[in-house]
């Protein structure tokens, strides 16, 4: 006996008619019937009563119903879970975000990615957006998030966040409030600003070139945690997006103000080699990072608009 003889089987004992079982398993009716008479002929024992009205198990077919029903759902069973094992993301993520982010989601992206996702692993890498798509066209990450990077012909890009930029300086209740920010502040500041390799850092410069302003740049650091720390001594002030600096922010270490974004903005992406496929396990953790910054974004946390795919 198979497989399919005792399918046919349990599903006509069920439902008690030849024509019914044909119908619930999408086969026609002497399928049904060739394989339950086969099976009788190799027990050689009748499993049905025959009437007018349908067919009903015999003693013998009782007891052969009550073997087979279990041994076919554990079947079943095991069929599910080896698929779900099968369909399970699964392999090495290598991933790049800059400084600016890393802080705020890194950290909720990978515990929520091995928590839905055990038979992977997530590698996540921290750096400016020059190191980031460097490396990501060597090959050595997958995928990065960049600040303001367009597609090319070696690069798939997915917009992902237009970020509000804010003036940060140390805190002051004075300065504790939610006025924008003018062209002529700006120009008053002394700024301690990102590398000039940070992609955020070219997005200021663009502006400030845009809008005329004569920006005095104290000193540039490749370290935002450097930079959050001078601007609270009172050092100088800097431009950084609000979820790179949310905490110090609750905790009165630093004063934000808003940049308007029509002076300006950074544009946050997702990049990807078009050499290197994209993994079932890569296309998980890229759908729940978009999906933790929209819960950011919904929470404050991270300040800006879910990005329109025209800016590309």
């Amino acid at each position: 006996m198979d497989l399919e003889q005792l399918r046919y089987f349990k599903q006509a004992a069920e439902m008690g008619s030849v024509t019914r079982a044909a119908v619930k398993l999408g086969v026609s009716q002497p399928a049904v019937s060739r394989q339950i008479a086969s099976l009788e002929a190799e027990l050689r024992t009748r499993l049905f009563y025959r009437n007018g009205r349908g067919m009903a198990l015999t003693d013998a077919g009782r007891t052969f119903y009550l073997t087979v029903k279990p041994l076919l759902e554990e079947l079943n069973e095991v069929k599910d879970q080896l698929l779900q094992q099968s369909e399970a993301p699964a392999g090495s993520v290598l991933v790049g975000m800059p400084f600016s982010l890393m802080g705020t989601i890194g950290a909720s992206c990978a515990q929520h990615f091995l928590s839905f996702y055990p038979n992977a692993s997530l590698h996540l890498y921290e750096g400016s957006s020059g190191l980031l798509l460097e490396r990501l066209q060597t090959g050595l990450i997958s995928a990065a998030v960049l600040y303001d990077t367009r597609r090319g012909p070696n690069m798939l890009v997915t917009p992902l966040l237009v970020e509000q930029l804010y003036l940060v300086t140390s805190w002051s209740a004075a300065q504790d409030d939610a006025s924008e920010v003018s062209i002529t502040e700006l120009a008053r500041q002394k700024f301690i600003l990102p590398g000039k390799q940070s992609g955020l850092r070219r997005a200021v410069d663009a502006a400030f070139k845009e809008h005329g302003i004569n920006a005095n740049v104290l000193m540039d650091m490749h370290s935002v945690t450097v930079v959050k720390h001078l601007v609270e001594r009172g050092v100088g002030s800097s431009i950084l997006p609000f979820g790179a600096v949310h905490r110090e922010v609750a905790d009165r270490y630093l004063s934000v103000r808003p940049i308007p974004l029509e002076l300006m903005h950074a544009r946050l992406v997702t990049a990807t080699a078009t050499g290197q496929p994209i993994t079932q396990a890569m296309q998980a953790f890229l759908t729940l990072l978009a999906s933790e910054v929209q819960r950011c974004v919904s929470s404050g946390i991270l300040r800006g608009s879910v990005a329109d795919s025209t800016f590309l």
